[in-house]
């Protein structure tokens, strides 16, 4: 998770559409309006990371050793392709993925 993190593959999401009129932090975003998703900026928020530019695996490990998720990694993206973009990359890598919600 933390390769996924670091090094990102794509740094910005496809094209996504806002469906409908909506607010996204103090924005109105009108319906039809094209919205990229800048993916390495929230992968390398100092805030929320401390030190993003340091590899470290046990960002991801609870303390009892259990694998530890983080709403703030979108190694797949988001929304209906994240669920897709994963099978896709369990299927051709043999990699499992841990279950369940993030």
């Amino acid at each position: 998770m933390e390769v996924m993190r670091i090094n990102l593959v794509i740094p910005i999401t496809g094209p996504r559409r806002a469906l409908e009129k909506m607010e996204l932090l103090n924005y109105t975003l009108p319906k039809d309006t094209t919205v990229l998703i800048n993916v390495w900026s929230v992968h390398h928020d100092k805030d929320h990371w401390g030190d993003p530019d340091v590899f470290r695996p046990e960002r991801f490990l609870a303390d009892d050793g259990s694998l530890k998720t983080d709403d703030w990694l979108m190694g797949f993206g988001m929304g209906e392709m994240h669920a897709l973009e994963s099978y896709y990359f369990v299927e051709r890598s043999g990699c499992p993925l841990p279950r369940g919600p993030p």
